[in-house]
């Protein structure tokens, strides 16, 4: 519940900074594990392909999540800046 309603949040804002970084905060302490549909419900069509190639990279690293810095770098490649 507390991950949608972040999520959420994000979503109604298009991606605002500090609901952004709150959501992260709240994947990552609950070691999320299937974060990417969760992420392509806010994602922006074009940014899932991104998306999908940044899993390929994490699943070749045998990762399951989105860090931080991998969503930093999905968001920052499309001009969005989370600082």
């Amino acid at each position: 519940r507390e991950q949608m309603s972040a999520l959420h949040c994000i979503k109604k804002t298009r991606i605002q900074q500090i609901s952004y970084r709150a959501a992260v905060k709240r994947l990552a302490k609950k070691g999320e594990k299937s974060v990417y549909p969760i992420i392509y419900e806010w994602l922006d069509k074009e940014m899932r392909d991104i998306a999908r190639r940044a899993k390929v990279v994490l699943d070749r690293t045998k990762k399951q999540t989105f860090s931080e810095e991998m969503l930093r770098f999905i968001l920052e490649s499309k001009g969005h800046s989370i600082f």
